[in-house]
């Protein structure tokens, strides 16, 4: 489906009214992102735990979020061997957060 911009703008608004539950964790979500980047030992978020670039999961599982890098106002996240990581259409991975 394609649609014009005012209503693609008009849906998120109108999802991000319906569900501000959603809207609050993605502020949570990107205070959790700053403390992965600062390396910020145990550090409780719900039941999960940020600990040295990780997010420590319930069953001990952990997220490896070392890669994570601040690049040109975005989040970049990089591979072990440094390398930025891409999407499936060879896009940078990144998260914005500006919005």
């Amino acid at each position: 489906m394609i649609v014009d911009a005012e209503t693609a703008k008009d849906f998120v608004m109108s999802y991000r009214r319906r569900h501000p539950r959603v809207v609050e964790f993605w502020g949570q979500a990107e205070t959790a992102i700053q403390l992965l980047d600062g390396r910020v030992r145990d550090y409780p978020w719900g039941p999960m735990v940020i600990d040295d670039g990780k997010i420590i999961l319930p069953n001990g599982a952990r997220l490896d979020y070392t890669g994570l890098v601040r690049e040109e106002g975005k989040w970049r996240m990089h591979n072990r061997a440094g390398q930025l990581m891409r999407n499936q259409f060879g896009a940078p991975a990144l998260w914005r957060t500006d919005d």
